[in-house]
């Protein structure tokens, strides 16, 4: 008898759904709560969090290419995300100010010195205040 999937467990999975980067190596989008900024503050803010452990990164400083990140703000603009390794996962983090209180789609893009590819969609909320807790 085949087992039914309760559509939490189903929206779990199809967020954690393998994407292939690159060369082939599997990125995995870890799901959390959507990044938070403040309208006009360009604080440092947690992106997103991707299992990798088998990608090179900047600060393992190895001589296979690195994965470089970069950050499509949804604003028009875009710039290089900070990567750092925090056990086999690997925390992606951006500095950037919004002009205008609204949600905006974020796209985080991969590349190890040649191809590059889409890693992962989020949308951003910008906000007045400085709580950016999760909710």
């Amino acid at each position: 008898m085949r087992q039914r999937r309760t559509p939490q467990i189903e929206n779990l999975l199809e967020a954690l759904e393998p994407r292939q980067l690159l060369s082939g190596l599997p990125i995995l989008p870890l799901p959390e709560a959507a990044p938070r900024f403040v309208l006009g503050d360009s604080s440092t803010t947690l992106l997103a969090t991707l299992s990798a452990k088998n990608v090179a990164i900047p600060e393992d400083g190895g001589s296979a290419p690195a994965l470089q990140v970069t950050v499509n703000w949804g604003d028009g603009t875009s710039s290089p995300a900070t990567l750092h390794r925090d056990g086999s996962k690997i925390q992606v983090w951006g500095a950037h100010a919004y002009a205008t209180l609204k949600n905006y789609s974020l796209t985080l893009s991969g590349d190890t010195g040649g191809d590059t590819a889409t890693l992962l969609r989020r949308t951003a909320t910008v906000q007045l205040n400085a709580d950016r807790a999760a909710r």
